[in-house]
């Protein structure tokens, strides 16, 4: 008799995530990563499966076994990327500095904020010039209505860095798209799903459940609350724009900066 069941397992957890590669190291003795790279590792694997982990490592052995060379640190940091991210593609030189300084502005907010970016690059890969990730959330229950403040003044980080770099008309890009989308969805959460203004609702609330002068009052405050993180973001960037200065150097050096090197450089 035949029995199709679906079990549904949990992804590992940072701990989890360190435990498989060193399991896989020890499997295989082409890798020669060090124990910093298995925790950036850890880190940057957030929502990644064992298989898709082992897909991983192994894309970076079978690019060692190509080049006839060890699966280094460096090897293994690329083909982590090229797994997840796609091939690196070319990208204009004079935008470079833009990106790097958009990415930056995520990536100093954030840790001005306590939490440590774990990764920071600005190699255009897929449909993304850059990114910055952080993962100071994998092991909260849930967040403050500070805290998810402090999330959207993250993710405007980017634009602010513009506004203070190039000025409000000519800084303003696309490359902060996604980053509003992100900012918006934060604050229309607070708001419809975690009640943290009562003066609009409580509880979880659909917008086909709310009458139009409602939904026009969310808005309104969806716009207060992204203006109003974006200024501290702004405040953020421009009162310390020499450490901003040496971190965008930093990133155009490397192109890609790991938890440690960030704060060698923020920290100096």
């Amino acid at each position: 008799r035949r029995f199709d069941r679906s079990i549904c397992i949990d992804l590992p957890d940072r701990k989890g995530r360190i435990k498989l590669l060193h399991i896989l190291c020890h499997k295989n003795k082409m890798l020669r990563i060090s124990e910093e790279m298995i925790q950036n590792l850890a880190e940057r694997s957030i929502g990644m499966s064992p298989a898709l982990m082992e897909g991983a490592v192994n894309t970076a052995i079978r690019e060692a076994i190509r080049n006839n060379t060890e699966v280094t640190d460096a090897v293994v940091d690329e083909a982590f990327e090229k797994y997840n991210n796609g091939e690196e593609k070319p990208w204009n030189p004079s935008e470079l500095l833009k990106t790097a300084r958009h990415e930056a502005g995520h990536a100093f907010v954030c840790n001005y904020f306590g939490e440590a970016p774990s990764y920071l690059t600005i190699a255009a890969r897929d449909n993304h010039g850059g990114y910055m990730m952080h993962s100071g959330a994998e092991d909260k229950g849930s967040f403050t209505k500070k805290e998810l403040l402090q999330r959207i003044a993250v993710a405007l980080g980017g634009r602010a860095a513009e506004i203070v770099y190039y000025g409000e008309e000519e800084g303003i890009s696309t490359g902060a798209s996604s980053d509003i989308e992100t900012a918006t969805s934060i604050a229309g959460r607070m708001i419809c799903s975690f009640g943290m203004y009562s003066e609009i609702a409580s509880g979880t609330v659909q917008r086909s459940e709310i009458s139009d002068e409602t939904a026009a009052a969310i808005d309104r405050t969806i716009n207060k609350i992204i203006q109003e993180q974006l200024g501290q973001a702004v405040e953020i960037v421009r009162a310390h724009s020499k450490d901003m200065d040496r971190l965008v150097s930093a990133l155009m050096e490397k192109t890609h900066l790991n938890r440690d090197e960030i704060q060698k450089v923020l920290n100096n």
